[in-house]
């Protein structure tokens, strides 16, 4: 499945979704609805990529392993969805301020949303995928909106990722492989490597989603196990 099939133009529009107590009045199902709703005005996510760095060691000698998401977006999409400060404003701050810069001059928002299941009862929509949708406002340095939206189970091998990291990075698709460190290793990457992709990315600190946290962990999807370590500390 491409970005292009989480995305279709014609529904870039608000959708007011029907009263759910209430049959849809266009011969839609309200799963059908909903859907929509989650792709409306959202450019289609593309990639999660878990990168995992080991940390500098602390004051007793031992350093840890973070695993920080990169969510990517194809730039003309993400720009498309933007309000406020454009994506090139943005990209322009990246290359002459960088993203470290970026991010002790800016605040922002992260608010994830996962689709509810199918009704009770209707196959077809039990069986359907659920979808995540971010939406994010950055204020400061670039103060702009954006939302971004996908099918749960294309990004479901790294979703736990999301789930457990209070550091989200976002940049576009086209650069992701020149701007991350090379995943061929599962060797944590060093310090300096993260931090310069920290760099090249917008990033900031946020309350790990517990809606993509629930949904990992009731999939039973790759690093469920790992979430429900972490509940059991």
């Amino acid at each position: 499945m491409t970005s292009e099939d989480d995305h279709d133009p014609r529904t870039a529009g608000r959708i007011t979704p029907d009263d759910p107590g209430l049959p849809p009045t266009d011969g839609t199902s309200s799963y059908d609805a909903e859907v929509q709703e989650m792709r409306a005005g959202a450019a289609p996510l593309v990639r999660i990529i878990p990168i995992a760095a080991q940390t500098p060691p602390n004051r007793s000698g031992h350093a840890a392993i973070a695993t920080v998401p990169f969510l990517t977006v194809a730039a003309v999409r993400w720009s498309k969805v933007t309000v406020g400060d454009t994506i090139g404003r943005l990209v322009h701050l990246l290359q002459e301020r960088g993203g470290v810069w970026l991010a002790k001059h800016t605040t922002a928002t992260l608010t994830w949303t996962v689709s509810s299941r199918g009704p009770a009862g209707d196959d077809d929509a039990a069986s359907a995928p659920r979808w995540v949708r971010l939406d994010a406002s950055f204020a400061g340095a670039w103060s702009g909106r954006f939302s971004l939206a996908a099918s749960a189970p294309r990004l479901a091998a790294n979703l736990w990722c999301v789930a457990a990291s209070p550091l989200v990075g976002i940049l576009p698709d086209e650069v992701a492989d020149k701007a991350l460190p090379l995943l061929g290793d599962s060797a944590p990457v060093a310090w300096t490597s993260f931090t310069e992709a920290l760099d090249s990315a917008v990033h900031t600190t946020t309350r790990p989603p517990q809606v993509v946290r629930d949904l990992v962990t009731q999939s039973a999807w790759p690093g469920a196990d790992r979430l429900t370590k972490r509940d059991q500390r």
